[in-house]
């Protein structure tokens, strides 16, 4: 997400005006057009360092809307990038008995727990296996979101789920002819479910309240009454002629990354 000042609007919008920030999901740049519909206002409670989760957050909680977690619900998360990170937080707002969080690196997993984690694995999901089976004596999770975007992992994933259990796919892939589905998705009649932020409904209905407005008013809302706090997710921070050198950093190993902001208050002028 970009966060920035509105510098001037276009005939027939109402909703913004010079002054206000918002958020937007665009390329990077000091000056940009974008469609009114696009921006989302950004509230006066909610900083600039928040507001720029809006993209990542709306996405993450279509997720956990498509999973239909009911109260009490045991869930793990593999991968805690990011999207991980808020998946953990919604979790935890929702109301889930345990919330596994399956991660290689140490210090997410202890971010994970400040957001609501109550069971850290530092192993990947095949080794969190028999982890996880004692953890619930036996019984398996109700689901389990895949955050990797490793097609190796969706496999183990399915595992960690009980008969008729839920698997979310959160996150693309650039290989999915190399994922599997794992031994026993038919036999336990376990649901893979996709998710894309592109299919948030562009319109609220009575029957699909929850459009991106929608959700990122909620998580503004999350944010300003200090029930979803993201300022330790927060890792790094570059004036953007740094730009090409980060993304080539990340590319290399993004294991020690998570929040990446590039201040554009930090440009010369």
């Amino acid at each position: 997400s970009m966060v920035s000042d509105v510098v001037d609007v276009g005939p027939g919008v109402t909703h913004l005006t010079t002054g206000d920030r918002v958020a937007t999901s665009t390329p990077h740049s000091s000056v940009f057009v974008v469609p009114a519909t696009e921006c989302l206002r950004v509230p006066d409670g909610v900083t600039d360092d928040q507001a720029c989760w809006t993209s990542l957050a709306c996405t993450t909680q279509l997720g956990v809307r498509r999973v239909g977690l009911e109260l009490g619900e045991s869930v793990a998360v593999v991968g805690l990038g990011a999207l991980g990170q808020l998946v953990v937080r919604y979790l935890a707002l929702s109301g889930a008995r345990r919330i596994v969080a399956i991660d290689t690196t140490r210090s997410r997993l202890d971010l994970a727990v400040a957001g609501g984690a109550t069971h850290p694995i530092e192993a990947d999901a095949t080794a969190a296996l028999d982890i996880v089976r004692e953890i619930t004596d036996g019984r398996m999770l109700d689901a389990a979101f895949d955050i990797t975007g490793h097609p190796a992992v969706l496999a183990p994933t399915t595992r960690l789920v009980h008969a008729l259990g839920r698997v979310v796919l959160l996150g693309d892939t650039p290989t999915p002819s190399r994922q599997s589905l794992g031994p026993r998705i038919v036999a336990d009649s376990v649901s893979i479910l996709g998710v894309h932020a592109s299919s948030a409904p562009e319109v609220a209905t009575w029957r699909d309240p929850w459009s991106q407005a929608a959700m990122a008013d909620l998580f503004f809302h999350l944010v300003e009454s200090g029930r979803m706090d993201l300022d330790a997710l927060t890792t790094h921070r570059y004036t953007p002629d740094r730009a090409a050198e980060v993304y080539d950093d990340l590319r290399r190993d993004r294991s020690g990354f998570l929040g990446v902001f590039l201040d554009w208050d930090r440009v010369a002028r």
